[in-house]
């Protein structure tokens, strides 16, 4: 342990102390450092993410493999990741529910299944293997924990994560600050399936969802969650667009296959829930995307674009929530964000890679990317991603403490050696 953590551990252990007093305790209340003091003790208890000892990760690099068939993946998340306690939970739910409506979900769930066989067989076999590492889950269980914004009845507020692309001289780079709270880690998942193209996503163990990354055809994508101002009706039919970034990652050769694709897959749900996204390959196309439900928005991209948590296309701005106080916060630090990104790349030329991963870890201003839950703000960021695919280079923050960390650096060609990318 090194003296900066001695010395951290005893302030806390004084600080715990102290805490225990009334006065003190009121007076740091007055002050406005409890929430400091909580922010702070949060990010020095984040330990490694909970994989098993056994599982292809390199705590080191942050780096989790998975190889083989898609049933095989989903079986190692399983066996190696806590994802037990979302299928219990799921599991749990669909008991407590009287026997007419139990029959009813079962009957979505079942009619999810089939749907998802037909079209994205990869994530039908990712979730049976999931069924197959979990002895005695029920594969009900499992589709429900993967696809239940789909599938039942509930309305969520979403806050999180924002992405840019920036054309430079040197080729596209796009950056990602993934925003999903402090209590959950995140690592980067190499993933190469036999049947369907290699790629590098972020991926939180104990959670089905392997997110946005960039795959060996050097297509790389990011972006933001969007609250819609519209109700919402479960749909079997919708794809749940916690498996929109790996459906698109297994198809598309270029940002023009990559908006197909999004468009295929419609209806994304569920159609209270957007996303917004900037898409780029490594031959220097650039897109716009923004998706709910059936409607899917694009426009073709410029020198640098940039996403967060509201639309901005024409024809869906007005489906952006902003009915009461949250809602309305979070889209004027979604605006804040994007006016600081576009106010820092006039130039977009003059960026790199380095640039942009300071500009990602920038936590004091109006608009800072780097969020650690200031009020107003209620976003906290996880990881930062940035894709080069001029230099072919994915460079990444994993953790939520805003010091303390180094960016790590893996090199495109290598991982996706004898694949597409070299």
């Amino acid at each position: 342990m090194g003296i900066v953590d001695m010395f951290a551990k005893s302030a806390l252990s004084l600080a715990r102390l102290l805490m225990r007093s009334p006065a003190i305790s009121s007076g740091v209340d007055r002050l406005g450092v409890r929430r400091w003091y909580e922010r702070y003790s949060v990010m020095r208890n984040q330990a490694e993410p909970a994989v098993s000892a056994d599982a292809l990760y390199d705590a080191r690099r942050g780096l989790w493999m998975l190889h083989g068939t898609w049933r095989a993946i989903g079986a190692e998340l399983a066996r190696v990741t806590p994802v037990a306690r979302e299928v219990g939970l799921a599991s749990d739910y669909r008991s407590s529910l009287p026997q007419a409506e139990r029959k009813c979900v079962d009957a979505g769930i079942d009619e999810t299944f089939e749907h998802l066989r037909a079209r994205h067989a990869d994530v039908a076999a990712y979730l049976e293997g999931a069924s197959d590492g979990l002895s005695g889950a029920a594969l009900r269980d499992v589709v429900l924990a993967a696809s239940w914004p789909s599938l039942v009845q509930w309305r969520d507020y979403s806050r999180s994560c924002a992405a840019l692309a920036v054309q430079t001289r040197n080729g596209t780079i796009l950056g990602q600050n993934l925003d999903v709270g402090p209590s959950n880690n995140v690592v980067v998942a190499h993933v190469r399936p036999d049947d369907g193209p290699a790629r590098l996503c972020h991926l939180m163990p104990g959670y089905f969802w392997l997110g946005m990354g960039v795959n060996e055809f050097g297509v790389t994508f990011g972006g933001g969650s969007v609250n819609v101002a519209r109700n919402f009706q479960p749909s079997p039919a919708s794809l749940s667009t916690s498996f929109s970034d790996m459906a698109v990652l297994g198809v598309a050769h270029s940002v023009a296959e990559a908006e197909r694709a999004f468009r295929s897959f419609a209806p994304l749900g569920p159609t209270h829930d957007g996303i917004s996204l900037v898409i780029a390959d490594r031959l220097g196309a650039v897109s716009r995307l923004e998706a709910t439900g059936p409607d899917v928005c694009v426009r073709a991209g410029q020198a640098a674009e940039f996403a967060a948590n509201h639309f901005e296309l024409e024809g869906m701005t007005g489906l952006n929530r902003n009915d009461d106080t949250s809602h309305q916060l979070l889209l004027d630090n979604s605006a804040a964000r994007l006016a600081r990104a576009r106010q820092q790349f006039v130039g977009p030329a003059q960026a790199d890679a380095r640039k942009i991963c300071r500009f990602l870890r920038a936590g004091r201003g109006p608009g800072a990317w780097r969020r650690t839950a200031i009020h107003p703000d209620t976003g906290w960021t996880t990881a930062s991603y940035v894709v080069d695919l001029g230099q072919a280079q994915y460079h990444y923050w994993l953790g939520t403490r805003p010091v303390g960390v180094q960016w790590r650096q893996l090199d495109l060609e290598p991982l996706f050696s004898g694949r597409s990318y070299v």
